[in-house]
Parts: structure tokens; C-alpha cells; sequence
């Protein structure tokens, strides 16, 4: 055949089974309505499996107090005119100071809104003096110095935590007590001006003041969560002493501290 010799002649192509337009059209938008629906599914399905809900967290907290007392009457042989006297010129004399809370933290979360929180802490609470007549020593004429007066706790607390907003910046509520045990307490005179004879010191007390002590806590700030792990807290918190420190004294003092408790938790 002559077309067997033509190397050069062009060819008839055979017919091949070709799609139609309209079908190819259709079969577009079937993927198309598939990976719609399953798309979505699938990319919730690796975010949910990804995260992982902690129970147990332990941190590190320390907060900057603003300490004072609060004293009501202790002895029935004082009149209430008296009594009034006397606290007005002990209020006039013993003024606010700065203390802190300090040491670590455990929390068990119950559920997303819940948790048990419990760990030992070191606070440090008290008031002051305001510049006065001090007596540094009989040896020596006496100094206007201002006067500090710290109890020093072992804390150990026990509270409830709420948290609101399902989001990584959460509002958080706190409420629940801490059993104090005394450390110490002790006393530090910083004269106005240091002499020779006067100069700052601190004085530790051997005083039987109440060994155990009991302060209602509450707190509101917010948390925010870094990731799945790590969170951090910020919490204005106020703290109340319920037990007097001192059973022998004419006072029932009440010791209380306000202050801005950050600590950092790490999920387990």
C-alpha cells in the first residue's frame, strides 16, 4: 500500500472513547459538594484529637501584699468609751506596709469550669509605726525611728477556682482558707537618721503569740491559657484573719493583707 511506504504522510487518528462536556461539568461539582462537606469534618477532627485535657497542674506564685491589722476589744473589764479611746490612738500610731505571699501551688481540675486548688506558701504580714520615739537601747537616749512589726506564716491553702469564658484569656474566681502556721514574729526599727548609737536593726520575738491561725481567701483576675499546658494567672486577692494572735492581750487582732497574686502552672 502506498501509505505503508509514506513515512511522511499524515495519519487518521482512530476515534477514542472522549467525555462529553456536560459530564465532566457534573462530575466538578460532585468533588466539589464532597470535599465540602468532608472537609470540614476532617480539619475538626485533627484539631479535636490534637488537644489534650489536663487534670493536674502545679506552678509558682508570688504576690506583693498591702498588709494591716484590724483589732476589736479582748477584755470585758473596758468600757466601750475606753476601748473606743484606746483604738483610736493605736490607729493613729500603727499605719498600713508592704508584705508578700510566696511558694508553689497545686490544682486539680475537676471540669473546664472547676478546680481544687491546694500548696504551701510563705507569707510575711504586719504593720508599722509611724516615725515616733524609739528606745534602741537604755544604754542610749531614744531616736525617732519607724517601727515594723511582721508575723511570718507557713501557709497552707485549700480554694475553689471558677473559671468563665471558653477562650484562651478566661475570667477566674476564687474563694476558700488557709491554715497559717507561725513562723516567727519579729520587729525592725529604721531610725530617721543612723548614728553611732542608733542604727537599723531587727529583733526576733520568743512572745508565745497563737501558734495556728486561719485566713478566709478570696480572689477575682483573669487566667490565660498559653497553650494546653502552661497557663498564667493574674488574681487581685484579699486575705482575713479570723484568729486573734494573741489570746493574753487586751486586743483581738486580726490580721489582713491585700495584694496581686501572679503565679505561672504547669500541666502535668
Amino acid at each position: 500500500k502506498i501509505e505503508d511506504l509514506c513515512f511522511d504522510c499524515p495519519t487518521i487518528a482512530k476515534p477514542q472513547n472522549v467525555m462529553p462536556n456536560a459530564e465532566k461539568t457534573q462530575l466538578r461539582m460532585k468533588l466539589l459538594l464532597l470535599l465540602t462537606f468532608i472537609g470540614p469534618s476532617i480539619l475538626y477532627g485533627q484539631d479535636s484529637t490534637s488537644t489534650k485535657e489536663r487534670k493536674n497542674f502545679i506552678g509558682i506564685n508570688f504576690s506583693p501584699d498591702y498588709s494591716y491589722r484590724y483589732i476589736t476589744k479582748n477584755d470585758n473589764n473596758i468600757s466601750t468609751e475606753q476601748w473606743t479611746n484606746i483604738k483610736n490612738i493605736e490607729d493613729s500610731i500603727y499605719k498600713p506596709t508592704l508584705g508578700y505571699t510566696t511558694g508553689l501551688n497545686f490544682y486539680y481540675q475537676i471540669n473546664k469550669l472547676i478546680s481544687i486548688e491546694t500548696g504551701i506558701q510563705y507569707s510575711r504580714k504586719g504593720y508599722k509605726t509611724i516615725p515616733m520615739q524609739t528606745v534602741y537601747s537604755f544604754n542610749y537616749p531614744p531616736a525617732i525611728a519607724t517601727n515594723y512589726i511582721y508575723y511570718s506564716y507557713f501557709d497552707f491553702p485549700l480554694r475553689a477556682n471558677f473559671t468563665f469564658l471558653k477562650s484562651k484569656l478566661q475570667i477566674l474566681a476564687s474563694v476558700g482558707a488557709v491554715l497559717n502556721y507561725l513562723h516567727q514574729v519579729s520587729s525592725k526599727s529604721v531610725p530617721e537618721t543612723s548614728t553611732l548609737t542608733f542604727q537599723k536593726q531587727t529583733h526576733i520575738s520568743e512572745y508565745p503569740y497563737n501558734k495556728i491561725n486561719i485566713s478566709l481567701s478570696i480572689s477575682l483576675g483573669i487566667k490565660y491559657n498559653v497553650n494546653d499546658r502552661i497557663n498564667l494567672r493574674v488574681e487581685p486577692t484579699f486575705r482575713y484573719g479570723l484568729i486573734n494572735t494573741d489570746d493574753n492581750s487586751y486586743k483581738y487582732t486580726h490580721l489582713w493583707n491585700a495584694g496581686l497574686n501572679i503565679s505561672l502552672n504547669y500541666g502535668l
